[in-house]
């Protein structure tokens, strides 16, 4: 998969208890695109997404 220049690095993490589990991270443009991939990337069920967090990094995201 190419990466594509306006796509940022998002942390994607579960909210649980109180507590935000990190499930790891995607490339995407924006927050809900995101939470989107990860479901894909991480075969999470689509009923929980609500409960998803997409923090965007601070850092730039890794070149190919």
């Amino acid at each position: 998969m190419s990466r594509n220049p306006s796509d940022h690095r998002w942390l994607i993490a579960h909210r649980k208890a109180g507590l935000k589990v990190t499930i790891g991270y995607v490339e995407a443009p924006d927050e809900q695109t995101a939470i989107e991939q990860a479901i894909e990337k991480f075969k999470i069920d689509p009923r929980l997404a609500g409960k998803l967090i997409a923090e965007r990094t601070k850092t730039q995201s890794r070149k190919p």
